[in-house]
């Protein structure tokens, strides 16, 4: 999962986590990789959206939030379209400074920069350039179900997620953006299964 680091362009360190300043309009900064991972070819650690912690299998009966018939946070009802900071991958582990993007922070990275898929040092994803000169690799990384990493996809696609909801239906939760080799397109769906964390 990606994370975002909010400040206002090379790449910079943010205690012991480097970011990249991309010239958005916007100013945001991105990590330079995922959260557990410490070069941008590293898949890094999975998440099921709203944990904080990896574990060994992804699936609704292990996700935290789930009581066995019903989402029991983030479910519309108790006011949370937004994770709250305890939930955050990305805040957890890296700090208040640190956060999971937004689904409208994805369309400025797609939006702001040219973008091509690539490989780097043998893994495959999607490399931004900013009109600045900078850039972020976003590796294919797959994602976890039950306690199998999805290979099959790998080679062509990845999977991110935004830190807000945006349904409030089971099975409709949360934004996920797929990057392919050639698309970009936003489903919306939430499922426990465990994908990397990009940050902001």
């Amino acid at each position: 999962m990606g994370a975002l680091l909010m400040m206002g362009g090379r790449v910079f360190a943010q205690d012991t986590h480097e970011y990249v300043d991309l010239g958005l309009p916007s100013g945001t900064l991105w990590a330079t990789c995922n959260v557990g991972a410490n070069a941008p070819e590293e898949y890094g650690d999975y998440f099921a959206w709203g944990e904080t912690a990896p574990k060994d299998v992804y699936n609704w009966s292990t996700y935290q939030y789930y009581d066995g018939s019903n989402l029991a946070k983030y479910t519309g009802s108790d006011g949370l379209t937004t994770l709250l900071p305890e939930d955050d991958a990305a805040t957890t582990n890296w700090g208040n400074e640190w956060r999971m993007p937004t689904k409208e922070e994805w369309q400025e990275l797609l939006d702001n920069t040219t973008n091509k898929w690539t490989t780097q040092n043998g893994v495959n994803g999607r490399l931004f350039t900013g009109s600045n000169g900078n850039s972020l690799f976003l590796p294919a990384v797959g994602f976890r179900w039950d306690d199998d990493l999805n290979l099959a996809r790998m080679a062509t696609t990845g999977r991110v997620r935004s830190i807000r909801t945006a349904r409030t239906t089971l099975g409709s939760s949360t934004y996920i953006r797929t990057i392919t080799a050639c698309t970009v397109s936003t489903a919306a769906m939430v499922n426990p299964s465990g994908q990397c964390t990009t940050l902001l």
